[in-house]
């Protein structure tokens, strides 16, 4: 009977969040999935790229995303920030003013598109 995953030891990165296998064990278990429901094509970045992409498009700081997939670097981990431009707008509306400025510009731009 094979072994079943099994969480890492505690204080160890995004992994003990997830529960992990040996590497063959979970490279057999992907692979198997993978050819159960015909999708050869998909592979395991694909799967970790859509972990960090739903992680940007919930509002997730770059810093936790960073910690959860195990970057080094927050450059390596600023590929999804424009998943994520709601943060950028609650900044700039929270200038003084800027939502009677913006009311104006989405007038111009809704007429421009007419």
């Amino acid at each position: 009977m094979a072994s079943r995953c099994r969480p890492e030891s505690p204080g160890s990165p995004a992994s003990t969040y997830l529960g992990v296998c040996r590497t063959g064990q979970l490279r057999k278990r992907f692979d198997a999935a993978r050819a159960a429901i015909g999708m050869a094509h998909v592979h395991w970045h694909d799967l970790r790229h859509t972990y960090g992409s739903w992680l940007a498009q919930s509002g997730h700081p770059l810093t936790v995303i960073r910690d959860l997939m195990g970057h080094s670097s927050l450059a390596m981990t600023s590929r999804y920030s424009h998943l994520a431009p709601d943060h950028l707008r609650a900044a700039v509306a929270s200038l003084p003013g800027w939502e009677r400025a913006g009311k104006k510009s989405a007038g111009r731009t809704a007429r421009k598109a007419a």
